[in-house]
């Protein structure tokens, strides 16, 4: 079974030490549990990890993340290291190949709620079908005040949106790389959510 854990970025934290930014850590410990949720079933898992260094800091989001979950008991012969993606569509370009040579039963997509519409598409454009495992949500606070959260929250909104368009455009304008079949995963029930 293929975990794909997508990146959400890193930061320089004050004592120079590359760290996992607050979205990212959400993402790590919802990847981790859902390890732990799949390896307890007694079922062989692989977690992707994917994402590379787009901020320049040196190391990869992959390489950052990896380290992280080991700690949190993911051993490291079951983590596969994706560290050239610099955005969610070279996510799925460049982990689609390596869950393809796993010959996995099931493949799950681990990212932020909010993103997985989007990264669903890109995933299906390079041919992989994989179910939704959210690792966190964003949720919009009621307040008759304004509220900077809730303004963040827009900007996701429209940041995915935008996302959503420049695909079908690009489409449109033959930029993006012609879609691939959907690969055939051979057990749809290999590892429950």
């Amino acid at each position: 079974n293929a975990l794909i854990l997508l990146g959400a970025g890193n930061v320089l934290t004050p004592d120079g030490q590359v760290a996992p930014t607050m979205a990212g850590l959400a993402r790590i410990e919802g990847a981790a549990r859902a390890y732990r949720d799949c390896a307890a079933q007694g079922r062989l898992c692989r977690l992707v990890v994917s994402g590379g260094d787009p901020a320049g800091l040196g190391q990869s989001e992959a390489a950052v993340y990896a380290r992280h979950l080991q700690s949190l008991g993911v051993p490291e012969n079951d983590l596969i290291i994706e560290g050239n993606s610099l955005n969610t569509w070279q996510n799925a370009q460049f982990s689609v190949p390596l869950v393809e040579g796993l010959a996995v039963n099931r493949a799950f997509l681990l990212t932020a709620a909010t993103h997985m519409p989007r990264a669903d598409r890109y995933f299906r454009h390079f041919g992989l079908a994989a179910d939704w495992w959210p690792t966190n949500y964003h949720v919009a606070s009621a307040s008759p005040f304004r509220m900077g959260f809730n303004l963040a929250l827009m900007d996701l909104w429209f940041h995915e949106r935008v996302g959503w368009w420049r695909y079908d455009v690009y489409n449109l304008l033959g930029r993006n790389a012609p879609p691939r079949p959907l690969l055939t995963l051979t057990d749809p029930q290999a590892c429950p959510n």
